[in-house]
């Protein structure tokens, strides 16, 4: 279960890596560490447009080379990054905040008000379950065109090819 125990220094060392990756253009639409239930371990949990773009094993394949390059923070090995489209996350959890512990939730024709969720809102993504208490501050950006992630997607390609060589 999701809870407090993340251990000292993962929220500030998950911030720079964000930081880092969004330096090389990779936007991250949701970020924050994950409990893995499968590997009892904390993962650091990427959602962004440029996985369908690209594909997640050559996102995966420029996330080590950005990491053995030495772009991103050393403390984050790949292996604990775990990326995923926003297609498979709800709307209104895209639209989480660090810390967002009070949230409703609207019928998107009407605009009434379904649901009203207290506490630490948490999302479960295929075994990897991240509270809003987990969440790094991101750039929240409008979903984009197919083209505008695309061209999202070969720029933050060329920016890791160009430093792994």
């Amino acid at each position: 279960m999701v809870g407090d125990e993340l251990p000292a220094g993962y929220l500030k060392a998950g911030a720079e890596y964000v930081a880092a990756v969004e330096k090389l253009g990779l936007r991250p639409h949701l970020a924050g560490w994950g409990w893995d239930e499968a590997q009892h371990g904390w993962l650091l949990v990427i959602v962004t447009s440029i996985y369908d773009a690209g594909g997640p094993l050559e996102l995966n394949k420029l996330l080590f080379k950005a990491y053995n390059a030495g772009a991103t923070p050393q403390q984050i090995s790949p292996f604990t990054v775990k990326v995923f489209s926003p297609e498979v996350v709800p709307k209104h959890y895209l639209e989480m905040q660090p810390g967002e512990h009070d949230m409703q939730s609207a019928d998107p024709i009407t605009n009434e008000v379904k649901a009203h969720f207290k506490g630490y809102l948490t999302i479960d993504l295929y075994g990897t379950k991240i509270s809003g208490i987990h969440l790094i501050k991101t750039r929240f950006e409008k979903p984009r065109s197919y083209h505008a992630n695309q061209r999202e997607w070969w720029q933050f390609r060329r920016n890791v090819e160009r430093l792994a060589a």
